[in-house]
C-alpha cells in the first residue's frame, strides 16, 4: 500500500473515531442532562409537598385556636353572647412569601396536566397569607376596644371580666360589632382552608406518581387528619 493511502486511511480512521467518541460524548451529556432536569423536578414536586403542608399546619393551628373551648369570664360579663369576648389574640404571626409557588414548581404542575391542583394550591396560599393578616388587624382592634373598657373587676388567669354599664356596652357596641365580624369571617376562612388544603393532600402523591411513573412518592400524611374539631 502506498504511503499517501495509508495515511489516508490513518487520517479516515481517526476521524471516525473523533465522531464516535463525540456522539458518545453528547450521548453521555444527553443522559446526564435529562437526569438532572428529573432530578430537578422530583425536588420541586417534594416542594410542592412541603409547601401545602406548611399551609395545613398553619391554617390549622390558628383554626384549632378560634374554635378552642373556652372557660374563663368573658370580656364584657356573663350576659354576652360575642364570639370575640371568648378568643384572645395570637402573637408571633409572621408572613412567609417563600410559601408561594416558584416558577419551576408551577411549571411541573403544568407539565402534569394538574392546572386544578395548581390553581388551588395557589388559593390555599394566598387565603392563609389573608388569614395571618386578618388575625394580626384582630390583634390591633382588639386591643384598642379592650382600651375603651374599664378596669377588670375579676381576674382568672390572664384573662379579666369587666363589668360594663349601659353605656359603656353602646359605646363599645359598634367596634364589638366590626370585631365580631372579623372574628367569624375568620373562623368561615380557616374552616374552609382546612378542608381544602386537607383534600389536596390526598390528591397529591397520585398526581406525582403518575407524571414520574414512580411505585413510590413522597405521600403527605395530615397529623391531624384524625382531629374531628373542625367545625361546619
Amino acid at each position: 500500500m502506498a504511503a499517501s493511502n495509508a495515511a489516508d486511511w490513518f487520517a479516515g480512521g481517526m476521524t471516525a473515531a473523533a465522531v464516535i467518541v463525540a456522539l458518545g460524548g453528547y450521548g453521555f451529556s444527553e443522559w446526564q442532562r435529562r437526569r438532572d432536569k428529573k432530578d430537578a423536578e422530583r425536588q420541586s414536586g417534594r416542594l410542592i409537598g412541603v409547601k401545602l403542608m406548611k399551609v395545613l399546619n398553619g391554617t390549622y393551628d390558628i383554626h384549632r385556636h378560634l374554635w378552642a373551648d373556652y372557660d374563663g369570664p368573658p370580656l364584657g360579663g356573663e350576659g354576652t353572647h360575642e364570639v370575640w369576648r371568648t378568643i384572645q389574640p395570637l402573637v408571633g404571626l409572621q408572613d412567609d412569601p417563600a410559601l408561594a409557588l416558584n416558577d419551576a414548581e408551577t411549571n411541573l404542575l403544568i407539565q402534569a396536566n394538574a392546572t386544578n391542583f395548581l390553581m388551588e394550591h395557589m388559593l390555599v396560599t394566598l387565603r392563609y397569607q389573608s388569614i395571618v393578616s386578618s388575625m394580626k388587624e384582630y390583634h390591633l382592634r382588639y386591643d384598642a376596644l379592650y382600651q375603651l373598657s374599664p378596669a377588670p373587676v375579676a381576674i382568672q388567669g390572664q384573662v379579666g371580666q369587666h363589668l360594663l354599664t349601659h353605656e359603656q356596652y353602646m359605646r363599645m357596641q359598634p367596634y364589638s360589632l366590626a370585631l365580631e365580624a372579623l372574628i367569624q369571617h375568620l373562623r368561615a376562612m380557616t374552616t374552609e382552608n382546612v378542608d381544602m388544603c386537607r383534600r389536596l393532600a390526598r390528591e397529591y402523591q397520585p398526581i406525582m406518581k403518575r407524571y414520574f411513573k414512580a411505585e413510590k412518592f413522597l405521600a403527605l400524611v395530615d397529623p391531624k387528619q384524625s382531629d374531628d374539631t373542625v367545625a361546619a
